[in-house]
């Protein structure tokens, strides 16, 4: 993700300095500021965006059952077993074709 930052052209200078003294460019020091900040280790979030994938489709279904837009886990069970005996007949009809051609 990129940001934009507006700062004065002081402040500017001062960040460039002091990266420049911690021997990095500004990018890499503004992340350092930025970790140090949130006193966080990076290394802990390498599966972040996993994790928010993961919270969004959460939420999303929360906000469905809470639509009403949800069915029973019989039903479900139901519905899954139908899908799988469908992709059965079409796996064996498929079978039966290829061994008619």
């Amino acid at each position: 993700m990129a940001l934009t930052l507006d700062i004065s052209p002081d402040m500017e200078t001062l960040l460039r300095l002091s990266a420049a003294q911690n021997g990095q460019d500004v990018t890499g020091y503004l992340l350092k500021l930025v970790q140090h900040d949130l006193k966080v280790d990076l290394a802990e979030y390498a599966g972040l965006e996993d994790y928010a994938s993961s919270v969004a489709g959460i939420q999303a279904g929360l906000e469905d059952f809470n639509a009403g837009n949800s069915i029973s886990f019989e039903e479900w069970c139901l519905r899954e077993d139908a899908q799988k005996e469908e992709r059965r007949q079409q796996r064996q009809n498929t079978h039966t074709a290829g061994k008619a051609a």
